[in-house]
C-alpha cells in the first residue's frame, strides 16, 4: 500500500484475500472517507461512503479472484491508493 505520510497512512489486510478484508485509515483530516475500488481496466467496482479513521470491515467476497485496484478519498483529495488482490481457495 502507498503512503502520504503528511496527510495519512491507509493498508489493507490480508492481501491477497478472500475479498473479506481490513481498510486501515489513519488520517489527519477530519473526514468521512470514500472507498473506491476498481478493475484493471478502470471500471468502477464498487463507492462505498462514509468510512472512518481505524479499522473498516469490507467484504468483497462476491467478487471474482483477480487483480483490483482501490483509492481512498477525502473530501475531494486522493488520500491513498493501492492494489488488492482476490484469491478463492477451494
Amino acid at each position: 500500500s502507498k503512503q502520504i505520510s503528511n496527510i495519512g497512512n491507509i493498508s489493507i489486510y490480508p492481501n491477497p484475500s478472500n475479498g473479506n478484508f481490513k481498510l486501515n485509515i489513519y488520517s489527519k483530516v477530519q473526514s468521512n472517507y470514500r472507498f473506491i475500488l476498481t478493475d484493471v481496466t478502470g471500471r468502477i467496482i464498487d463507492n462505498m461512503n462514509n468510512l472512518h479513521n481505524g479499522n473498516n470491515q469490507i467484504d468483497k467476497s462476491n467478487l471474482d479472484a483477480g487483480l483490483y485496484l482501490w483509492k481512498v478519498f477525502a473530501s475531494n483529495s486522493e488520500i491513498g491508493n493501492g492494489k488488492l488482490v482476490i484469491l478463492h481457495t477451494q
